[in-house]
């Protein structure tokens, strides 16, 4: 209607690239599922250490590339926690001000020993 001609400026073109790329998204997703059924392994690319597909190295082995243990995911869990508390501190900060921020996490601090 009227609105559709508003938005896409009468032509109608955005909303056509806008299915083409959800297809193609779709397509690929679709592709990939499939390698996976086939038994192909994913490998990790950092471009870093120059491993990888993209990195011009080896691909790595089904041996290299496995999921992380439950030790593994809870010290990631417990590291991501403590580290966005770290970053919530200034804003903390200023919103209660200087000294009563100071008290508080000296408080805290006598109490977790």
């Amino acid at each position: 209607g009227s609105s559709l001609a508003a938005v896409t400026g009468g032509s109608g073109l955005g909303i056509a690239t806008s299915a083409g790329v959800a297809a193609a998204a779709v397509g690929a997703a679709a592709a990939r599922t499939a390698r996976m059924r086939r038994g192909a392994v994913p490998h990790a690319v950092s471009p870093l250490s120059g491993s990888g597909a993209a990195g011009g190295g080896s691909v790595a082995s089904s041996a290299e590339v496995g999921g992380s243990s439950l030790v593994t995911s809870m010290l990631n869990l417990s590291k991501n926690i403590i580290g966005a508390g770290i970053l919530s501190l200034p804003f903390a900060m200023k919103g209660a001000g200087v000294v009563p921020f100071m008290l508080g996490a000296l408080l805290f601090g006598l109490l977790n020993g």
